[in-house]
C-alpha cells in the first residue's frame, strides 16, 4: 500500500500547506519455512525482551527513561505497569530503527514481527515467565517444526494449566490475609497501610477498580474512602466556562459535603426558561443542585447555569449546579425511569413520576412544585471521569449491588522518587496480587508452581497415543520433552537473582523441590529444610499465571499456522517546510 503526501487547502482558498504522511517504501514477504538462520531470527527480539525482564525481576531493578520523562526512574519487579511500558518502548524503538536505517538489506526484521505477535497474544500481561518460557519453547520449535511437536507442547501446557487449577490455594480468613500482607510488603509502614485498606473493604477485594493508589502531596499517607453510588460517567466536560465555574481545571476534583438537591431531566436541556426557575429555587434554599440529564445540556441553559455558578462564587456562596449525563449503557441498558434502585437512592419524592420531561410535565421544577420533583443526596465527589454520591440511608453496601466503596490511597514520602517507588509497589500488591489472588486463588511464585508440574507431565509421556504413526509419537514426545526442559527456567532465574546461586546449585535446589510432593513446599536454600510458601507469602495470583500460559499457547498456535511473514518498510519522513 502506498500513501503519498497530499495537499490540504483551506476553505478560503488563500493558504495551503503540505501534510506529511507515512510512505511505504517496500513491502516484503519472507517464508518462515526457509533456512534455519532465517527461522532463528524469530527469537532475536523476544530474547532481548527476556533479558530485560529477567534483569529486573526477583529483587533486581533497572534504570529506565520513558519517552516523556526528563530523568530516568528505577523499575523493580513490583512495577508491573512499568514493565508493560518497557516492552512497548522496545517495539517502538525497533520500528523507529526500520524507518531511519539507510542501509536496508532487502530483508525485514522478522524478529520484530515475532515480538509484536508475542505482545498481542499476551494482551499487556508481559512477565518474565511469559518471555522465558516462550524463548525456550520457540528454540525447540525451530529445531523440530513439526505439527505433532507443536501439538505436544500445547497439550503439555494445557495439562500444566489444569494441574495448577486443581491445586490453587484459597485464602479467606482475615488473619491469614494480614499475615500474607506482612510477608508481601517491604516495610511495617506499608503493611499497616495495606491492612487499613483491606479493613475498609471488609477483606473483600474482588475488583481492581475499588482501590486507587495515587501520588500524595504530603510526607504522610492518607486514605480517602468514598461510599455510595458510583457513576463511570463524570461531570459534563464539553464547556470550558462551565468547568471553570465549578473549579475543575484548578482542583480536578469537586467535593460537596453538604446535602444537595437532585433533579432528573429527561431529554436535551437547551432553553434557559427550562432551568431558570430551578436555579432561583436552589439559590433561595441555599443548596447545590445535581442535574442529571438523559441527553445533553447545551446552549442558553448551560450558559445560565455557568452564570449562576459564577455569581454565587463572587458572593462567597458554596451553591453550585453540577451537570452530568445519564448513560444507559453503564446501567445495564435501562432507561432512567426503569432504573428503580437509582431512583430510590436519589430519594425522588414520586419515584419515576418525579423525572421531569418538558414534553409531558405541565410546570418547570421550581419553588411551587419542589415537593414533586426534587430528590436529595448527602454528599458528592466528582471529576470529569466519575462521580460518587452518598446517602446514609442507603449506606449498607453489602445489601445493594449497585452501591460501591472506592478507596483512594494518597502515598506520601520525603521525595518524588520515594513516592513513585512506594506507589508502584503498593498498586501492584493491592490491585494485582491481592485483588486477583483473593478472588481466584494463589499458586507458589518464583516458578515453584511450574516445577511442581514436572512429575505429572513426566508420567503423561507413558500415555501418548499408541495408535499414531511412529514418527508422530516421537514428534509428540519431543514436544512434551521441550516443555519439561522449559518449566524449571523461571525458578532457576529466581534463585540466581535472589540468592546469587550458580546454575548447578540452582538445579540441585530445583530437583529437591520437585521431589517434595507437597505443592506449597520448596527448597530455596542450601542450609535447612524446605519452606512453606503459604506461610512465607511467596505466592502469586493463579489467574495471572493461567493467562500467561494461555498467551503462550495462542502464540505457538498462530506461529505454527503461518508460513509467510509480510511486513512494510517505511520511507524516512521528509522535512518539507510548510508553504
Amino acid at each position: 500500500m502506498f500513501i503519498s503526501s497530499r495537499t490540504v487547502r483551506t476553505l478560503r482558498g488563500i493558504q495551503c500547506h503540505t501534510v506529511r504522511t507515512v510512505t511505504t517504501k517496500y513491502t516484503v514477504a519472507q517464508r518462515l519455512t526457509a533456512d534455519f538462520c532465517t527461522k532463528l531470527q524469530l527469537t532475536n527480539e523476544i530474547k532481548v525482551l527476556d533479558k530485560v525482564l529477567n534483569a529486573v525481576s526477583h529483587n533486581s531493578s533497572m534504570l529506565y527513561k520513558g519517552k516523556y520523562r526528563n530523568t530516568p526512574q528505577i523499575i523493580g519487579a513490583q512495577d508491573y505497569g512499568q514493565l508493560q511500558h518497557v516492552a512497548n518502548g522496545l517495539v517502538e524503538s525497533l520500528e523507529r530503527q526500520d524507518v531511519l536505517n539507510s542501509h536496508w538489506t532487502g530483508k525485514t526484521n522478522i524478529g520484530k514481527i515475532a515480538l509484536q505477535l508475542f505482545l498481542d497474544c499476551h494482551k499487556g500481561n508481559v512477565t518474565p515467565l511469559a518471555s522465558s518460557l516462550t524463548c525456550s519453547l520457540l528454540q525447540q520449535f525451530l529445531q523440530y517444526p513439526y505439527k505433532s511437536t507443536v501439538q505436544g507442547m500445547i497439550n503439555s501446557l494445557k495439562k500444566v494449566q489444569a494441574f495448577l487449577h486443581d491445586n490453587k490455594l484459597t485464602i479467606n480468613d482475615s488473619h491469614d490475609i494480614d499475615i500474607l500482607i506482612s510477608h508481601l510488603t517491604h516495610s511495617p509502614k506499608d503493611a499497616k497501610l495495606v491492612r487499613e485498606v483491606m479493613q475498609a473493604v471488609n477483606y473483600k477485594l474482588f475488583s481492581d477498580d475499588i482501590v486507587r493508589v495515587v501520588r500524595g502531596k504530603r510526607t504522610t499517607d492518607e486514605i480517602d474512602i468514598s461510599k455510595g453510588w458510583k457513576f463511570t460517567v463524570g461531570l459534563l466536560n464539553e464547556s470550558e466556562p462551565y468547568l471553570r465555574s465549578i473549579d475543575i481545571p484548578k482542583n480536578k476534583l469537586v467535593s460537596a459535603n453538604e446535602p444537595l438537591l437532585v433533579l432528573v431531566y429527561d431529554g436535551t436541556l437547551r432553553e434557559a426558561n427550562k432551568i431558570l426557575p430551578t436555579l432561583t429555587y436552589m439559590n433561595k434554599v441555599e443548596k447545590s443542585l445535581l442535574l442529571i440529564v438523559t441527553d445533553n445540556c447545551v446552549g442558553e441553559a448551560l450558559a445560565s447555569i455557568t452564570i449562576n455558578n459564577n455569581r454565587n462564587k463572587r458572593k462567597g456562596s458554596k451553591v453550585r449546579t453540577y451537570v452530568m449525563r445519564y448513560n444507559e449503557k453503564d446501567n445495564d441498558g435501562r432507561s432512567v425511569q426503569e432504573n428503580t434502585p437509582l431512583l430510590d437512592f436519589l430519594e425522588l419524592p414520586n419515584h419515576m413520576r418525579s423525572v421531569y420531561s418538558p414534553e409531558f410535565s405541565e410546570m418547570v421544577p421550581s419553588t411551587i412544585n419542589a415537593q414533586q420533583y426534587f430528590g436529595s443526596v448527602e454528599s458528592l465527589k466528582a471529576t470529569t471521569g466519575e462521580i460518587f454520591l452518598y446517602n446514609s440511608s442507603h449506606g449498607n453496601l453489602s445489601d445493594d449491588a449497585h452501591l460501591r466503596t472506592t478507596i483512594t490511597v494518597n502515598v506520601g514520602g520525603e521525595n518524588e522518587i520515594e513516592i513513585d517507588q512506594r506507589k508502584h509497589s503498593l498498586d501492584n500488591l493491592v490491585n494485582n496480587v491481592l485483588c486477583h489472588g483473593l478472588k481466584d486463588g494463589f499458586v507458589p511464585t518464583y516458578g515453584i508452581a511450574l516445577v511442581k508440574c514436572i512429575p505429572m507431565l513426566s508420567a503423561s509421556l507413558e500415555h501418548i497415543d499408541g495408535g499414531r504413526q511412529i514418527g508422530d509419537r516421537l514428534d509428540a514426545r519431543l514436544g512434551v520433552d521441550a516443555t519439561l526442559s522449559s518449566l524449571p527456567i523461571v525458578m532457576e532465574s529466581a534463585l540466581t537473582n535472589m540468592y546469587g546461586f550458580d546454575r548447578f546449585t540452582a538445579t540441585s535446589l530445583i530437583s529437591q523441590t520437585v521431589d517434595n510432593g507437597k505443592f506449597t513446599m520448596a527448597q530455596l536454600s542450601l542450609k535447612g529444610g524446605a519452606i512453606d510458601t503459604l506461610k512465607t507469602g511467596a505466592l502469586e495470583p493463579w489467574n495471572k499465571m493461567d493467562a500467561t500460559l494461555n498467551g503462550i499457547v495462542n502464540f505457538f498456535t498462530l506461529l505454527s499456522s503461518c508460513e509467510v511473514a509480510v511486513s512494510r518498510v517505511f520511507a524516512k519522513p521528509s522535512k518539507t517546510p510548510r508553504s
